[in-house]
């Protein structure tokens, strides 16, 4: 039975192709004849056909009617619509012809003399007209419709069954999308979603099955084979649990980019994409305030140092946003400089940019920069990172971290920088290694650049953890090892990090200086820890294989200087909050001493000779509470309450 209006109109089509027809002519016969037909029927409805005075208003009738048509018709471009895809704002035009066709007829009753055209039969003619021309094109859209075509010829392809996660906008909108693309091989079969109001709903013809926890339960029911996850404003714990189940099932999973990165709001199909790492870490978007950093960056020359690492290269790209004069991108590694470049010059190809290879431990070559460009705000983030690698080189991470950070801020206090943003790390926080020590070194650094120089400008430390994404973090390592088919390594079961995705930390760092203290250490908020082992087990899932099956995760054992879990704040240090809810300001509990100049010296002095020891003790002078013989052990017990917050 519901093939046969298909069949219906399969014939109709082929005679439409026979004849020679377009396929607007086609619909403009079939609109006449059912206006045509319409004029009898009304006087069915109204039992007086057999009344031999009232059979002129037949042809009456219909005359109207098709001089509606073809005029007020022509006007609205009823002939022109898509039936296979009519909605409402076809249902609306053919509504506005209907009501113009009661209306002109009514007005023609009123001219009749005896015997009168039935002010009823108006009513009921524009009815029947407004029925009968919204009917075929349902039934077009019905019969064309694939989930229809599911029980009919074609029963013996095997469409795949695709449940949504979210009964909102955006679920909607897919699954509109989805019944009306008849070239596509997937049909919906329903909605999943938390809101209690919904449950029970049908919504576009399609029921919601239940709330986000019945996925298992509807899987094995409705033999689904694709979840397609449409809340983009959904936080992460939301996508891990999903995909998590949907793993455990083999249900292929897509979602939709958050709704930070859906700039312009729109949802579709193409915008479905497997889902990422970053999707599991999500949260709500950022908010900027863009007046107060338009305030300093529009219409400035703006340094960016290690702009050819991940970091440096995005914020690159978030200030062009913002109209600066001109953009200097510092770095030393060339094939890295020369990638960012090409990718920001894509981006904002009307961006004036000057790329400059140079190393931020040459003072003669980066003050020339300087003297050249006239920057007036610096963002430095050019610094060595891996703490394996530092405590082996530790005379690296000083003469990189440390004294390129001291070129820098003297370099800003010399040329009348009105804004420095330096970049700094959460492993500066009771820091058990040598690359964390420096970086905390470095804050001192910008701190002593701020108060002893009383320097006008705002000269700032920004602290995050991880970034996902960025060159050596730890998801590149599980990525190359999965691809080499070997074992995940991680350093402990136990092992807990903060993460955040490179623009988020770009916008922040960016927010930050913005923001009106001097001389702050600005702390981004970056929600709850991550276990390592956590996130290994969920990037393996999102390789569609089984951890600890297809993939075995090895233990290796933390590494020197490695810490169970990285903190934001010192047991000193007490955070108070900003304009923005994201960052926080953490005062200085170690103080800058008066011999601070002094002993960064002796330890430049120590690092020029590659004194390892020397070295050590000399971060120790400067940062209290470094301690370099801190064993992983003795922090175990403290980082369980973060264990926990991540589980």
């Amino acid at each position: 039975l519901m093939m046969i209006p298909l069949k219906f109109l399969s014939v109709i089509n082929r005679f439409r192709v026979h004849a020679g027809y377009k396929r607007t002519r086609y619909k403009r016969i079939v609109d006449t004849v059912l206006i045509l037909l319409s004029a009898p029927f009304t006087f069915v409805l109204m039992d007086g056909l057999q009344a031999p005075a009232e059979r002129p208003y037949l042809f009456t009738l219909a005359a109207i009617g098709l001089s509606v048509y073809f005029i007020i018709g022509y006007r609205l471009r009823v002939s022109r619509q898509a039936w296979h895809n009519t909605g409402m704002y076809d249902t609306a035009r053919l509504a506005t012809l209907a009501l113009s066709l009661t209306v002109i007829t009514l007005a023609f009753s009123f001219t009749t003399s005896d015997p009168k055209l039935p002010k009823a039969a108006a009513v009921i003619y524009g009815l029947l007209v407004f029925v009968s021309l919204q009917g075929v094109r349902f039934l077009t859209r019905y019969a064309y419709d694939p989930g229809i075509r599911m029980h009919g010829k074609e029963s013996s392809k095997r469409f795949r069954q695709v449940l949504i996660a979210g009964a909102g906008y955006s679920g909607t909108r897919i699954a509109r999308e989805l019944l009306s693309r008849h070239e596509h091989a997937s049909i919906p079969i329903g909605y999943i979603d938390d809101d209690p109001t919904k449950q029970r709903a049908v919504i576009n013809g399609l029921p919601v099955l239940g709330p986000l926890a019945s996925l298992p339960l509807i899987a094995d029911a409705r033999q689904v084979d694709d979840l397609f996850i449409s809340m983009p404003s959904a936080d992460g714990s939301v996508i891990r649990r999903l995909m998590r189940d949907a793993s455990s099932l083999k249900i292929k999973t897509q979602t939709l980019p958050s709704l930070g990165d859906l700039i312009d709001g729109r949802v579709s199909l193409q915008r479905l994409r497997d889902v990422g790492v970053e999707d599991l870490l999500r949260r709500p978007p950022i908010q900027l305030d863009t007046a107060s950093i338009s305030a300093y960056l529009s219409g400035a020359t703006v340094l960016v140092t290690g702009a050819g690492g991940s970091i440096g290269g995005e914020i690159v790209r978030q200030i062009s946003k913002f109209a600066p004069e001109r953009v200097i991108m510092l770095g030393r590694g060339e094939n890295s400089l020369f990638v960012a470049e090409e990718g920001v010059r894509n981006m904002a190809p009307n961006l004036p940019i000057e790329t400059v290879v140079t190393d931020v431990r040459d003072r003669t070559s980066l003050g020339r920069v300087f003297e050249r460009y006239a920057p007036s705000v610096v963002f430095h983030a050019a610094a060595h990172k891996h703490v394996g690698l530092m405590e082996r080189s530790p005379e690296q991470a000083i003469l990189n971290n440390v004294v390129g950070t001291k070129n820098v801020v003297d370099l800003c206090v010399a040329h009348g920088v009105r804004h420095l943003v330096n970049i700094s790390t959460d492993k500066a926080v009771n820091p058990t290694s040598v690359m964390g020590a420096s970086k905390r070194v470095c804050e001192g650094i910008v701190q002593l650049g701020a108060e002893r120089h009383q320097h006008a400008g705002h000269f700032v430390s920004v602290r995050f953890g991880n970034v996902l994404g960025s060159r050596g973090s730890v998801l590149t390592v599980f990525r190359r090892q999965i691809e080499a088919g070997k074992p995940i390594t991680v350093t402990h079961p136990d092992m807990v990090r903060y993460f955040m995705t490179i623009p988020e930390a770009a916008q922040l760092v960016i927010q930050a200086g913005g923001l009106p203290a001097s001389a702050a250490v600005y702390v981004l908020d970056m929600g709850d820890p991550v276990r390592i082992v956590d996130l290994a087990h969920d990037f393996i899932r999102l390789a569609g294989l089984e951890p600890g099956i297809d993939v075995p995760i090895r233990f290796t054992g933390a590494r020197p200087g490695e810490k169970l879990y990285e903190e934001l704040l010192t047991d000193k240090e007490a955070s108070s909050k900003t304009d923005h809810e994201s960052i926080f300001v953490a005062p200085n509990a170690d103080s800058i001493s008066d011999n601070f100049e002094a002993l960064l010296a002796t330890l430049i002095d120590s690092a020029e000779q590659a004194q390892g020891a020397d070295i050590r003790a000399g971060l120790q002078q400067l940062v209290s509470t470094y301690h370099p013989t801190k064993q992983l052990a003795a922090n175990a017990a403290t980082s369980s309450r973060s264990v926990q917050r991540a589980r």
